[in-house]
C-alpha cells in the first residue's frame, strides 16, 4: 500500500508544482477558464429551473414531465462518463509516457493498477459532475426536497462515476486485449463519431419538445 500512495501523491504533487511555478499569464488563462465555466454553469442552472418552474406549474403532468427530464438527463450523464472513462483509461492504462517508468518501480502491478483506475476514475469524471451539478441543484431549488436529498445525490453521483468507470475500464481491456492499443484508440474515435450521431438522431425520434405540447398526447397516460 506505500507504494499505491506513492503512485497517487505524484499527481498531488504536479498540481502543486504547477501552482507554485504558474506565472502570469497561467494564471490569467486559470482566471478565464474559472470564469467561463461558472457563467455556464449559472446558465445551465437558470435554464433548468425555469423550465422546471414551468413543469411544476403544469397541472397533473408536471411531475411527470420532471421525472422523464430526470431520466434523461442521469442516461445522459452515464452516457458521457462511460465514453470518456473509456478514452480515459485507454491513455491511463495503455499509452501513457510514463508506463515504462512506473512498470520499473518497485511498485506491484496491481499497485499500478490501482493506482491508473483512480487516475482514470477522477479524470474522466470531475468535468461531467460539475456540469451536471446545476441541474441537480435545480431540481433542488424549485422543489425543496430537503437534506436528504443532496446527501442521496453525493452517493448517486458517486455510485455512477465508479459504475461507469468500472464499465469503461472494462470495455477498453477487452478491445486492447482484442486490437493494439494504438488501432483501438483510433476505433473508439470513429465509434464516438457514430454514437453521438446516433444519440442526436435518437433525440430528435424522440422529440422532447412535445413534453411542453400536452395537446401532442391523446390522453395523460401517454405520458408515463
Amino acid at each position: 500500500m506505500k507504494n499505491l500512495f506513492l503512485l497517487l501523491s505524484v499527481r498531488i504533487l504536479a498540481l502543486k508544482n504547477s501552482l507554485s511555478s504558474a506565472d502570469t499569464g497561467s494564471r490569467k488563462k486559470a482566471v478565464i477558464k474559472i470564469a467561463v465555466g461558472l457563467f455556464f454553469w449559472t446558465l445551465m442552472f437558470v435554464l433548468s429551473s425555469r423550465v422546471l418552474s414551468y413543469f411544476r406549474s403544469t397541472e397533473l403532468i408536471g411531475d411527470l414531465l420532471a421525472n422523464y427530464l430526470l431520466s434523461m438527463v442521469f442516461l445522459t450523464f452515464f452516457s458521457l462518463l462511460v465514453f470518456s472513462n473509456i478514452i480515459t483509461s485507454l491513455s491511463n492504462l495503455y499509452l501513457s509516457a510514463d508506463l515504462e517508468l512506473c512498470h520499473s518501480s518497485p511498485a506491484s502491478l496491481e499497485e499500478l493498477f490501482i493506482s491508473r483506475v483512480i487516475f482514470t476514475l477522477f479524470d474522466s469524471s470531475w468535468m461531467v459532475i460539475i456540469f451536471g451539478l446545476p441541474v441537480m441543484m435545480a431540481y433542488g431549488w424549485v422543489y425543496k426536497p430537503g437534506f436528504l436529498f443532496y446527501l442521496d445525490l453525493f452517493h448517486l453521483g458517486l455510485a455512477l462515476s465508479i459504475i461507469a468507470s468500472a464499465a469503461g475500464i472494462l470495455i477498453t481491456v477487452i478491445m486492447v486485449s482484442i486490437f493494439p492499443a494504438q488501432k483501438t484508440r483510433d476505433i473508439i474515435m470513429m465509434f464516438m463519431v457514430f454514437a453521438v450521431i446516433a444519440l442526436y438522431l435518437m433525440f430528435r425520434l424522440i422529440r422532447p419538445e412535445r413534453l411542453v405540447d400536452p395537446d401532442a398526447f391523446f390522453s395523460i397516460m401517454q405520458y408515463v
